[in-house]
């Protein structure tokens, strides 16, 4: 069992200090020129985490368990790598105040568990499995306006009952219609609704495998394994379509891998 903490500072983020694509130039902090993308290292980002593992032998089964309870917060997660096409996830709602960026990570995974195991069959064959458990990865709710700076990244506004989460569904969020107009801002409006303030859907996975090695000669080796990966065939929605304005808002588009097999031969000389 052991603690895990990291703290970073000066990290690179985006900024537009002259306003985004969106505004008028006149309201421009420097009428004089357009949208200007500067990269700056300001940003910061905490992690911490409580670690654990357990090892175990019984007779012929072998497991190893480990478990994860974290918290990654953050202000950004990324930065760009040109200055076009720049996602509205990693600019800052406010440029005066990127306070109101500070939220948990698109990284953040709160519970992560593993378990792998490991059984000797007869005949020489080895029975193995992993089951892996986490937590769904945040993501943030758009109004698909411009905000104050005139950016394509304002929030929605934080009304209460207005949306409802559907757990493991492919239609995850699900919005009030009589409520519906309330949750755009206004023009020159703020959204109050924070970052990252809805989690996807949680993952679930089960791989199993069977092998065994056949002595041909004294150097030659053959391996033969079958393997199923999501042997549930768990659907594992991948987040939401999180854009007020899109007539897919509030559907999983996307979705994990499904139940997969396959059968290999491996000869070693």
């Amino acid at each position: 069992m052991s603690y895990v903490g990291t703290l970073a500072r000066k990290m690179p983020r985006a900024s537009r200090p002259n306003g985004g694509d969106g505004l008028t130039q006149s309201l421009r902090p420097n009428p004089a020129i357009g949208v200007v993308n500067v990269l700056e290292t300001a940003a910061n980002s905490n992690y911490n985490s409580l670690q654990m593992s357990f090892q175990s032998r019984l007779g012929k089964l072998t497991m190893r368990n480990a478990y994860t309870w974290s918290k990654f917060i953050d202000e950004v997660s990324d930065f760009p790598n040109s200055n076009s096409g720049i996602d509205r996830g990693i600019l800052a709602l406010d440029e005066n105040n990127w306070r109101l960026n500070r939220a948990v990570s698109d990284f953040n995974l709160t519970h992560v568990f593993s378990n792998a195991f490991s059984y000797d069959l007869p005949w020489g064959f080895r029975f193995q499995g992993l089951v892996s458990m986490q937590s769904g990865r945040p993501f943030t709710l758009y109004s698909g306006t411009d905000s104050p700076f005139g950016t394509n990244n304002n929030r929605l506004m934080a009304i209460t009952g207005s949306l409802s989460y559907n757990p493991s569904d492919r239609r995850a969020i699900t919005v009030d219609p009589a409520l519906r107009p309330q949750l755009t801002p206004g023009r020159g409006v703020f959204g109050t609704l924070g970052r990252n303030t809805v989690n996807s859907d949680s993952q679930l996975g089960l791989n199993i495998g069977v092998h065994k090695s056949f002595t041909i000669t004294e150097r030659t080796r053959l391996e033969f394994r079958a393997e199923m990966f999501n042997l549930t065939n768990t659907v594992n929605y991948n987040p939401a379509d999180g854009v007020l304005t899109s007539p897919n808002f509030g559907q999983a588009l996307t979705a994990g891998d499904p139940r997969q097999t396959q059968l290999g031969l491996r000869l070693s000389f």
